[in-house]
């Protein structure tokens, strides 16, 4: 499994199926997985997502520690958090840890329902009948699990897990959390704010992250969101690094029609555009 990219996961007919994936979904993968762009590097909607020309070409080579996807409502995000749960399950190198240690994926939304339609698409992919990924579920997840364990060729178990925002971000600490994917981070709150919020739940977490990044294992922390308001951790880490891609973070900004042209069509725009009420 460690040479499967996100990219190919997610657009496998047998895995998660996203057949129609777009240039900047495609781009989006291979960003994560901290690969080149290939022939995306000239695509212009590629380009404007990242920041420009210049952002382009200072993509970092391995997978960046944080990556942060900003787009429309229905583009596949929830599809894309679901695949690359999946895929940092099965390919994180895990060799540091104990064989008998399960490290952990978290999906943290703002609440549990929110993030079980992240948990919906993994099901969903694990037990498509012919699929690819069945053969590494350890037992086949009730419609209403909260967790799944794969089973790695490497005999290593992963789980990936809804885990709900709680104060100080105490349940991101107590296992080897490889990867934290929140889920609408857009609309959680910073420190000043609320008591359970994003700036203490990526505090708790991310000097984790990066310890175990020292040695060898690429984990990560991503945010994937819709736009919402002019305030909190994500709009002010948009402001300042948009377009200045490194190694610790990487934002993509997306419209519908760059992420899902076949939904969001050009009357579909319009329509949402002359919306009297915004």
């Amino acid at each position: 499994m460690g040479a499967v990219t996100l990219e190919t996961m997610l657009t496998h007919p047998k895995a998660f199926g996203l057949i129609t994936a777009s240039p900047v979904q495609r781009a989006c993968c291979r960003v994560a997985d901290g690969l080149p762009l290939g022939d995306l590097a000239q695509d212009p909607t590629v380009i404007r997502t990242l920041g420009g020309t210049d952002a382009v070409a200072a993509l970092p080579t391995v997978p960046p520690l944080e990556f942060y996807l900003l787009a429309a409502i229905r583009t596949g995000k929830s599809l894309f958090t679901a695949a690359l749960a999946a895929h940092t399950a099965l390919t994180i190198d895990l060799t540091r840890l104990a064989q008998s240690e399960v490290a952990r994926v978290a999906v943290v939304s703002l609440d549990k329902d929110k993030a079980r339609i992240v948990m919906a698409h993994l099901r969903s992919a694990l037990t498509l009948p012919g699929g690819v990924l069945g053969q590494y579920l350890e037992r086949k997840p009730k419609p209403t699990t909260e967790c799944v364990v794969l089973r790695r060729p490497d005999g290593r178990r992963v789980e990936i897990m809804i885990a709900a925002g709680k104060r100080g971000g105490d349940n991101l600490v107590s296992r080897w959390t490889v990867a934290c994917i929140f889920d609408e981070a857009a609309r959680m709150l910073g420190g000043a704010d609320g008591v359970v919020n994003m700036d203490d739940m990526r505090s708790s977490v991310i000097e984790r992250l990066r310890l175990l990044r020292q040695h060898g294992a690429m984990a990560r922390l991503v945010a994937v969101s819709s736009p919402w308001a002019a305030r909190g951790p994500i709009y002010d880490a948009v402001q300042e690094f948009f377009g200045r891609p490194s190694e610790q973070l990487v934002i993509v900004r997306a419209t519908g029609p760059e992420l899902n042209p076949v939904l969001w069509t050009p009357a579909a725009v319009e329509a949402s555009r002359l919306d009297p009420r915004g």
